[in-house]
């Protein structure tokens, strides 16, 4: 069974899988996420989904291509693919907010379970990237995410890693994505 709640001490989030591609017939994903004061994650995009936030409780800020916007209950935003993005909660009160991805997309759920899974392990860095290159590689790939800067020209190398390690990317999947 795969698991359905995740918790990211680094960013001070939990996420929960409310509807998965599978179960959409790959017509999209949908995430509940709890966001802590203070948390939020890194700049990203995604090629090969949008991405709509949907506030359901609280105030979220998210910058798209460097513009911000503070997004209040009941108001929605949807970030194209390619276009870099992050949210962040500035308040001091927790937000919670809807996330559909647009299509569903199997391996950014995946990704997402690994990555919760290495940071509840202490395996990321205060930005939330993993330390091992080989995890980062394998998140990058999986979750059809391009990071900004130098990292973003590394994309073709994740990819690499990743397609050459696909019994790492097993692993993780198994420890990190199932409860037994």
């Amino acid at each position: 069974m795969r698991k359905r709640v995740f918790i990211n001490p680094q960013i001070g989030d939990k996420a929960t899988l409310i509807k998965s591609a599978e179960e959409t017939n790959g017509e999209y994903s949908l995430i509940e996420i709890e966001l802590v004061p203070g948390g939020g994650n890194m700049v990203h995009a995604h090629d090969l989904f949008s991405e709509s936030f949907r506030v359901l409780e609280g105030e979220l800020t998210l910058t798209v291509d460097k513009a911000e916007s503070t997004l209040h209950s009941g108001d929605a935003y949807t970030v194209q693919p390619n276009r870099f993005h992050c949210f962040k909660n500035r308040t001091d009160m927790p937000v919670k907010f809807m996330v559909t991805l647009t299509p569903g997309h199997t391996g950014f759920e995946k990704s997402l379970a690994i990555a919760y899974g290495l940071a509840e392990d202490g395996e990321m860095n205060k930005n939330g990237i993993p330390s091992n290159f080989l995890h980062l590689s394998i998140l990058a790939a999986m979750g059809g995410t391009k990071l900004p800067g130098i990292l973003r020209l590394m994309m073709p190398l994740f990819h690499l890693v990743a397609r050459l390690n696909r019994k790492t990317e097993f692993l993780l999947e198994q420890k990190y994505c199932y409860v037994s």
